[in-house]
């Protein structure tokens, strides 16, 4: 007789137990889309910066070969207009509506869709091109492009 009042029991803490396992999920889950839309958001800002790659290799070329000249390179032609930023949908593709290479070699990409702007600016030193990154928004910025990372 005492077992089967052993049994009620068990199957009461058991669903209680799974109740409260539902009540954590259920609080948990806006922090979990939130790190994942982050997450994801930081992979589609890293990667177009990325896409900027072939540009600051031409930009880097001609300002080694002669320091100061004058770059005259075709954004369109170095950066695409868009890149596969897995969004919501894994086939959308992120679109660049704004790409440009300045004379003195500064690259511009702006993304509606992403919200974020980059600029990136060339400065030759000791035979080397350091590249100074800039951007907005800030709060999706790899690290090298945040302002107080970049000034210490």
């Amino acid at each position: 007789m005492h077992i089967h009042m052993n049994i009620p029991r068990a199957i009461i803490v058991l669903g209680i137990s799974c109740i409260g396992f539902y009540v954590l999920i259920l609080a948990l889950n806006p922090q979990i889309y939130s790190y994942n839309k982050k997450a994801r958001m930081n992979r589609q800002v890293r990667q177009m910066l990325n896409i900027t790659k072939p540009a600051q290799v031409k930009v880097e070329s001609i300002l080694l070969a002669n320091p100061g000249a004058v770059v005259s390179l075709v954004a369109s032609e170095l950066i695409p207009k868009t890149f596969d930023g897995y969004l919501a949908n894994p086939k959308e593709n992120i679109q660049i509506t704004h790409s440009e290479i300045s004379a003195k070699g500064v690259i511009k990409v702006f993304s509606p869709q992403l919200g974020t702007l980059f600029i990136l600016t060339p400065a030759v030193s000791n035979g080397n091109v350091i590249w100074d990154c800039w951007g907005s928004s800030t709060l999706e910025l790899p690290s090298q492009c945040r302002q107080p990372e970049r000034d210490a």
